[in-house]
């Protein structure tokens, strides 16, 4: 009787310890698989959604700091200056070097705080969209992903000719601008680059435009060029 005591008690132990690593390995094996869902089915359809969203908030952040820092601030004359002799004919074109500065830098700085004030609200996504299920799309509660912006707003301007009539050219000077943003995903964290291209100013020029100007479409490039 003793023998046979022993073993059921042994038997006992040896079940219960098999019952632990049972339960061990289920729940590493859940643990491993929500892991396993979140990065390879979650985070793609997050990092799809995210950056659409990003972007789109990116290019309306930027097109408002366009409007605000350009209202009534400056013109197409305050960008470019043109000379021509007696007879008309262009003599130069010459970028103003300090106001495009100036407005760069004011670009920069407004579109950096509206950015900022986005990374502060972040973005929402309904969890009904993150299953991937065309019926649950935007259904349910929101989770909140927190919005980084890194900080590094770069401004450049593109200057294009292009003909508007017999003699005459019309002349468009855009601003490129590129963001930086980090969206905190579940388990990484994803950059976004948006550039956006605005139209900032525009003339129409009464007479012959040098090659050495049409050729250009970088306002570097134009700055004291004398045909």
């Amino acid at each position: 009787m003793v023998g046979v005591n022993f073993y059921k008690k042994r038997y006992k132990k040896t079940s219960k310890k098999r019952k632990f690593i049972i339960a061990v390995a289920v729940i590493l094996l859940m643990f491993f698989g929500v892991l396993f869902y979140i990065n390879f089915v979650i985070n793609p359809i997050i990092i799809s959604i995210s950056e659409a969203r990003v972007k789109s908030l990116s290019t309306k952040a930027i097109n408002s700091a366009v409007s605000e820092v350009l209202f009534d601030n400056y013109t197409y004359d305050d960008i470019i200056t043109i000379k021509t002799t007696d007879t008309g004919e262009i003599s130069f074109i010459q970028a103003n070097s300090l106001a495009i500065n100036k407005l760069s830098r004011e670009l920069a700085s407004v579109s950096q705080t509206k950015l900022d004030i986005i990374g502060e609200q972040g973005i929402g996504i309904p969890i009904g969209t993150l299953l991937g299920i065309p019926i649950f799309m935007g259904k349910g509660p929101e989770i909140r992903l927190k919005l980084n912006p890194i900080g590094s707003i770069a401004c450049t301007f593109s200057s294009y000719f292009t003909q508007a009539g017999i003699n005459q050219t019309n002349h468009k000077i855009y601003v490129n601008i590129s963001s930086n943003v980090n969206v905190v995903l579940p388990v990484s964290a994803k950059q976004v680059t948006n550039t956006s291209q605005i139209l900032i100013c525009e003339s129409v020029i009464v007479g012959k435009v040098p090659e050495v100007y049409l050729n250009s479409d970088s306002l570097d490039t134009m700055l004291d060029l004398i045909p």
